[in-house]
């Protein structure tokens, strides 16, 4: 991720996040980005709102194993 993209965000947790290793997630213009709250200066994905939305569709409709 090109440095200083993330900069001033408003990261979100889940409200199930225990204060454990948990994904936070903020939103800038027309992309979504995704990081680790353990390591928050560390890889961050990027994806665009349409991927996002499928992801999260493929979520609530089940379509991916749980482990």
């Amino acid at each position: 991720m090109e440095s200083g993209l993330a900069d001033g965000l408003e990261w979100r947790r889940s409200s199930r996040c225990n204060g454990g290793n948990c994904v936070e997630v903020a939103a800038q213009g027309d992309v979504i980005m995704v990081r680790s709250s353990a390591d928050p200066e560390g890889p961050t994905l990027v994806f665009s709102c349409g991927t996002w939305r499928e992801w999260i569709s493929g979520v609530k409709d089940g379509r991916f194993r749980q482990v």
